[in-house]
């Protein structure tokens, strides 16, 4: 999954089924990888229900939130 990339294509192409499939990845991503009751994100699927976390995963998430927000449209778009 690569949502800065996603939102960079949008911006290129003016194309929002960009924005789109990055909106529906990450949440189907979300959905699967975070443990609402630690509020923290698996490494993987291997590691599902298994107590490990990755630590730079959760970095990695906040670190995708600030790039693909300095690309996505101010306004326009309800996925922003």
């Amino acid at each position: 999954m690569a949502p800065p990339a996603l939102a960079r294509m949008a911006k290129a192409t003016g194309r929002t089924q960009y924005i789109d499939l990055l909106h529906a990845m990450w949440w189907d991503t979300t959905a699967f990888l975070f443990d609402p009751n630690q509020q923290l994100f698996w490494r993987d699927g291997t590691f599902v229900n298994t107590g490990t976390y990755w630590s730079r995963g959760n970095g990695w998430v906040v670190a995708g939130i600030a790039r693909v927000l300095d690309v996505l449209p101010a306004a326009g778009h309800p996925a922003r």
